[in-house]
């Protein structure tokens, strides 16, 4: 163990199996940290074991890592945060609550690391064998689909997924995610949900946009209240049903008025609409800032959260950016978007797996031929 020079404690981890075995191969997204919670009876399959060396606890805090599996990468400048080497480590970072985790890969202070990005998501849950929600079924395995693939929110440098209630992200039961405790601390290996201790299920407005203004809210308020967010220069929500390419936007940062997060700045992403879409929505930290301490009383009279936080963005003096490049979104472009694209940062929706593991797959050749015309060898 070390201690690195963001005061983070530093593990390893045994090298993973390639595959998964048995009829885990078809439960894609069943990721087994450790044995399955009794709360929540027994994994399908089984699955993918993770074994983590010994960590420590520094001043009672517990302290965990999660290995990512390894993946192609593409050479040269294309490359991503996470790298073509050996798998990398998620660190379990955690604040004054211990009780409540953010997770980030190790932070290397190269280029492609930089800027810095917090991203997040909120997902619905099954909800246990009382609710078995649908929708809670496709989000959990789409989000568990991101871990394995080592893309949307869990490549950024630090991440956190929002539930109703607290729950184990990386672990799959008979009943999806295993709900525990609001104290529940993390064991090591283990990447828990932030909880909204509220349902996540949302209703729609009269002219059929989410009704959802609220969820998003309590987010952005527990984001802002932790003091996370402070390290991070641009902070990404992200939807579960959205394939989405993070090291993509520190390219494109590289154009945006105050690259470094300093000038508040939020970026549209439709250019049909003129509008940001919600499949993802990217602020610099200065507008972040700016907003969070009037979020309960700024644009509230727009339809869906999406909405909000644009109004919220220009009632409080952020200059809008329209990244054509940032979103392919069905419902802006009225096509399924074609992911045959290697520069684009976010593709939307792909509900199901298969479908969502294709497009990863039709992004990232695009995205290796796109860096091998530009870094020949």
């Amino acid at each position: 163990m070390e201690l690195s020079g963001d005061g983070a404690l530093r593990g390893s981890l045994q090298e993973l199996p390639s595959d998964l075995e048995g009829d885990a191969a078809e439960q894609v997204g069943i990721l087994t940290a450790s044995s399955p919670s009794s709360s929540s009876g027994c994994s399908r399959g089984p699955g993918l074991r993770w074994v983590a060396a010994a960590t420590t606890a520094l001043s009672a805090l517990a302290f965990g890592a999660v290995a990512l599996k390894h993946g192609h990468r593409a050479a040269g400048a294309g490359q991503r945060a996470l790298g073509g080497e050996p798998p990398s480590l998620a660190v379990l970072d955690l604040n004054e609550d211990s009780s409540r985790s953010t997770t980030s890969v190790p932070f290397r202070m190269s280029s492609k690391d930089l800027p810095s990005l917090f991203c997040w998501l909120v997902s619905q849950t099954v909800g246990g064998p009382e609710l078995n929600r649908h929708q809670g079924w496709w989000e959990e395995n789409l989000v568990s689909e991101m871990l394995t693939s080592k893309v949307g929110i869990f490549a950024c440098n630090e991440f956190t997924v929002f539930t109703d209630k607290k729950c184990i992200v990386n672990q799959m039961g008979r009943w999806g995610w295993p709900y525990v405790e609001e104290d529940y601390v993390p064991r090591p290996g283990e990447i828990v949900s932030w909880s909204l201790q509220r349902s996540t299920t949302t209703a729609k407005n009269s002219d059929t946009s989410p009704s959802n203004s609220w969820v998003f809210t309590a987010a952005w308020k527990a984001l802002g209240n932790s003091g996370v967010l402070d390290k991070h220069h641009w902070v990404v929500k992200q939807d579960p049903d959205a394939c989405f390419f993070p090291w993509r936007l520190r390219w494109h940062a590289s154009q945006y008025p105050g690259k470094d997060g300093l000038v508040p700045v939020y970026i549209k992403n439709c250019q049909p609409f003129n509008s940001m879409q919600g499949p993802l929505e990217i602020f610099s930290i200065a507008m972040v800032k700016a907003i969070l301490p009037n979020i309960d009383y700024c644009g509230n009279d727009a339809a869906g959260e999406d909405g909000k936080m644009e109004k919220c963005a220009k009632e409080h003096g952020g200059q809008e950016y329209m990244d054509v490049a940032a979103l392919k979104d069905q419902y802006c472009l009225h096509m399924q978007p074609d992911c045959h694209d290697g520069n684009t940062l976010a593709f939307h929706p792909f509900k199901v797996v298969p479908g969502f593991r294709e497009c990863v797959q039709q992004s990232m050749a695009a995205e290796d031929r796109y860096t091998e015309a530009a870094h020949p060898k």
